[in-house]
């Protein structure tokens, strides 16, 4: 099976550590062990529980920072993809170990990479910070005198330690229930250190580099001499993927519109994607009712040929064989005051009198085709907390 896809934008970093955003397609050669939102039990098995403090001695005057411990477990069976870099096994993807998942954590840091949540999970992790300004300054120096940077990963971080070859700990510098869904973004997934080592064109002049050429543990593999930055990538399927079977159930409703029909099958379904960036919606929409592309957003000027009034798929549409799908956005717009002017920042009854004649509905229908919902709340629909 092949499936194109063409993006509108510019194509995304494919090193977890710079992946600030993701596509909307959750197709990537990467993975988070946790998948939110999760039942307790489970967080209990891939997570574990956190680990109480002992009590520090009664002596002892400073207030201890790291206040919050995960252990996790790393499922059994999952391994990198096979690759030229693991030499040790001519190639044969290994297991993943506690070490590529610390290894990840401090990449976070490193100075080289700039990691746009750096500056977040380096307040969090305890020690992740001293790390990175350790490594700075190191880089400095070397930048000094003519030398080539490089971040000294022997240098500890505290609030990260490895327990076994499945099993590390995380230490935080204060309760931080959000740190879950860290576990679940391309940030904190496991980086074999011998793919970065390898693909590394300073070491290796004329060699591509790790950004540009992911090792992971994921669904797909990207396929090599397949991808042209900014242009074009494919992916294939993984052979080391571990066993997955698509769900039995789902939201209300998914069943009626056919989402349910491939339960218990094994994932992935689709063996090959093609990825093309297309800068302009309206070729993009073309390409799609050529046939070149399976999926596609609707444009604003051709809506109205599309949807009908009342929110379904036009005739001409559905005869072609094309299907809708809806889904609700984990996103809030909103629109926002500069409190730095001089007139609308100090002026209360102002930006209340502005407030008051947006009108958000009306909005909603008239620029946005009636697609989206009046915010109740800063969280959207379909996002949850977890509260401890």
């Amino acid at each position: 099976t092949l499936l194109q896809y063409a993006y509108l934008k510019r194509p995304y970093a494919l090193e977890p550590a710079l992946a600030d955003r993701m596509p909307e397609r959750e197709v990537y050669a990467y993975e988070g062990e946790l998948s939110p939102p999760a039942q307790e039990s489970d967080l209990e098995q891939e997570i574990g529980v956190p680990v109480p403090e002992a009590e520090p001695p009664a002596e002892r005057k400073t207030v201890r920072r790291e206040a919050f411990r995960y252990r996790i477990t790393i499922r059994q069976g999952l391994r990198f993809q096979d690759d030229p870099c693991f030499e040790a096994t001519g190639g044969k993807g290994r297991e993943v170990r506690s070490d590529d998942f610390l290894y990840a954590f401090k990449r976070i840091a490193d100075p080289l990479v700039t990691c746009p949540v750096r500056a977040i999970l380096g307040e969090k992790v305890a020690g992740l910070n001293g790390f990175y300004f350790a490594n700075r300054k190191r880089i400095q120096g070397q930048r000094a005198a003519g030398l080539e940077p490089e971040t000294d990963y022997s240098i500890p971080v505290t609030g990260l330690r490895r327990i076994d070859d499945s099993t590390f700990e995380v230490c935080l510098t204060e309760k931080y229930p959000q740190f879950l869904y860290w576990l679940a973004m391309p940030f904190t997934t496991p980086i074999p250190r011998e793919a970065v080592e390898h693909y590394d064109p300073v070491r290796f002049p004329g060699r591509e580099a790790f950004r540009d050429h992911p090792v992971g543990t994921g669904a797909y593999v990207l396929k090599a001499g397949e991808y042209r930055k900014g242009q074009r990538m494919v992916l294939e399927r993984n052979p080391n993927f571990r066993e997955e079977r698509y769900p039995a159930e789902g939201e209300p409703g998914d069943r009626e519109i056919g989402l349910l029909a491939d339960a218990g099958k094994l994932l992935p379904l689709v063996d090959t994607w093609v990825f093309t960036t297309v800068k302009e919606s309206i070729p993009h929409w073309n390409l799609f009712r050529q046939g070149y592309l399976d999926t596609s957003g609707i444009p604003r000027e051709f809506f109205d040929r599309v949807i009908t009034p009342e929110g379904g798929l036009s005739r001409s549409m559905e005869e072609k064989g094309v299907r809708l799908y809806r889904a609700k956005e984990l996103t809030t717009y909103y629109f926002a005051f500069n409190m730095d002017d001089p007139v609308v920042g100090k002026n209360v009854k102002l930006r209340q009198a502005v407030s008051s004649a947006i009108h958000t509905a009306e909005y909603i229908e008239l620029f946005l085709n009636g697609l989206g919902e009046v915010a109740q709340s800063p969280l959207p629909p379909g996002l949850f907390l977890l509260l401890f």
